[in-house]
């Protein structure tokens, strides 16, 4: 179930339901066991899926992270890393 700050959802799907120029923030799933996470694992390495992030920002240069991501022309995933 999804929920916002007016409704809520039963049946979800980021890609359908979220309107274009718009971002998901935090997402949870209970849907999660040992055995999803290991087939997603061999799937990303049977298929060489590559999963480098798109840049890597130290804390320090956090400021720096959110406004990468907030640029329009972004792509990937823009990761934070303590030193």
């Amino acid at each position: 179930m999804f929920f916002n700050k007016l409704e809520a959802y039963d049946e979800f799907d980021p890609i359908v339901d979220i309107a274009a120029n718009s971002y998901l923030t935090s997402f949870y799933s209970g849907n999660v066991n040992e055995q999803k996470i290991n087939h997603m694992l061999d799937y990303v390495k049977k298929y060489d899926v590559d999963t480098k992030p798109e840049r890597v920002f130290d804390l320090e240069h956090v400021a720096d992270a959110h406004r990468y991501l907030e640029n329009s022309k972004s792509f990937g995933k823009a990761v934070v890393v303590e030193d």
